[in-house]
């Protein structure tokens, strides 16, 4: 392993993480995450500008409000929509108690929320977990902010992890901002430059923070306190023999494009919806008014000489508006089909997804479902991963100054997690739900007193009351 306390070491790292094969890397990662977070107007001015002049871009009004980006991947990233079901086993039940208080504490099922999302977004997430205020914090990361050496034995699995910012100003990102570039004492969106300027390094052997240049700073120990557990999960489906998980980013990048493509259509309605005012005169005659309008009279002056008279008129473009949209409609509905999502649940016609049935509705939410069932072992796997952390940091520092929340225990490190993740129900209509129970009855599937049980969900003893009642009362009613 690295000896992370060598300067030449650490020098070495640092020069590498400046190198422009890993500033591209982030620089792609920050792009997409501000295209999530719907900080779009930059990311489609600069897709747009080798197409315009400079002049022009600038007075073009760029649409930037169609997050296509955030609408699918909060679609597709479904495994926590609802809290999911954990099975510890290796655990009393005083510990599985201690667990599930640190869980609550981290607050898992929002955060495993906003990593299944990173996953979705990017095909890799990565989860920090480090102590704040007493209580343990999980911290989801995204590419451009962590910093990886890769195993010597294994280049997919990393054995140097280092927590800093992304610096947009070396990675010339243009970004849609407000500030002025100056990191202020209040809170501002440049403190992200205060975090750079401390690197948090993690390793099997090692833990320290280091300035930008390598520098440690000082401390009492820079060993692992956690026995060789670094606390970072490392979140992905499978990888190709390197660390970085290389794909597209095919979603962002449509976002931007699909937004362009509305400017590029916007920018026609407003540039061709107008007719362009023209005079035909001869050179020495003069309008008397210039403003044109309804309100407004144009007087053209006839050339007393006999040279003619002026013309006024106006010349109206045609451009081919409907054939456009359709052209944008097309473009959507081919990529929303190649991420295996209906089509109808983005469009520009302002539809809603219906439902002809229960079981119509069931097999949307099963379908939605399926394309994130094969998520549900990459987040499982994941969360075995926070569990050792966490029983790591428990053993090493409960009951300390350090996390003081927390009772001093001693947990098995063998301990694991199943998690069951909500599936779709059935939803049906009285009518239909009526309907299934008249099939059932008169294909002898099922007798009264059970129809009576489906029909008002409940067991079969007080649906025979039920149905004894109510002959009772047919009873007396013919009497």
């Amino acid at each position: 392993m690295l000896n992370l306390l060598n300067d030449n070491v650490r020098n070495k790292i640092i020069e590498e993480t400046k190198g422009n094969e890993n500033i591209e890397r982030k620089k792609q990662s920050f792009v997409q995450n501000e295209v999530f977070k719907d900080r779009i107007y930059e990311p489609v001015k600069t897709y747009l500008q080798p197409f315009y002049s400079e002049q022009t871009i600038n007075n073009t009004p760029i649409v930037a409000s169609v997050n296509l980006a955030r609408r699918i991947v909060n679609k597709e990233a479904s495994l926590y929509c609802h809290e999911p079901e954990r099975v510890f086993t290796g655990l009393t039940d005083q510990q599985i108690l201690l667990i599930n208080q640190v869980y609550e504490d981290m607050k898992i099922n929002t955060i495993m929320q906003r990593l299944n999302q990173n996953f979705k977004l990017q095909d890799q997430a990565h989860c920090y977990i480090v102590p704040r205020a007493g209580k343990l914090k999980m911290i989801p990361l995204m590419s451009h902010q962590i910093d990886v050496v890769p195993s010597s034995a294994d280049a997919e699995i990393g054995e140097v992890y280092m927590v800093n910012g992304f610096d947009r100003i070396a990675g010339n990102v243009q970004v849609t901002q407000s500030g002025d570039s100056m990191n202020e004492l209040i809170a501002d969106e440049d403190d992200y430059q205060e975090a750079r300027k401390a690197v948090s390094v993690w390793s099997p052997l090692f833990n320290f923070v280091m300035d930008e240049d390598g520098n440690i700073k000082p401390t009492e120990d820079t060993s692992n306190p956690l026995n060789g557990v670094v606390p970072f999960v490392d979140i992905h489906s499978s990888k190709d023999g390197e660390y970085w998980v290389r794909t597209g980013a095919s979603l962002t990048d449509f976002t931007i494009q699909y937004n362009a493509a509305l400017t590029d259509m916007g920018n026609i309605v407003r540039m061709q919806g107008f007719g362009q005012a023209w005079l035909k005169s001869s050179p020495d005659q003069k309008m008397q008014n210039v403003q044109v309008g309804p309100n407004f009279i144009l007087h053209l002056p006839i050339d007393p000489n006999g040279g003619g008279s002026a013309d006024f008129g106006y010349a109206n473009a045609n451009p081919d508006l409907a054939g456009s949209l359709s052209y944008i409609e097309g473009l959507l509905s081919s990529f929303l089909t190649s991420r295996g999502v209906d089509p109808k649940i983005v469009n520009t016609k302002g539809e809603s997804v219906k439902y002809s049935s229960g079981i119509d509705r069931l097999l949307a939410m099963v379908e939605q479902f399926e394309a994130t069932e094969s998520d549900a072992e990459v987040m499982e796997d994941a969360e075995r991963a926070i569990l050792k952390i966490v029983i790591a940091y428990l053993n090493t520092y409960a009951g300390t100054p350090v996390l003081p929340n927390y009772p001093s225990v001693s947990l098995p490190m063998d301990a694991s997690v199943d998690v069951e993740f909500h599936k779709p129900s059935a939803i049906q209509s009285d009518s239909e739900k009526l309907g299934n129970i008249q099939t059932r009855l008169e294909i002898g599937l099922i007798d009264q007193i059970d129809a009576i049980a489906i029909d008002r969900n409940i067991e079969r003893d007080q649906a025979l009351k039920v149905f004894e009642d109510m002959q009772k009362e047919k009873t007396d009613l013919n009497v």
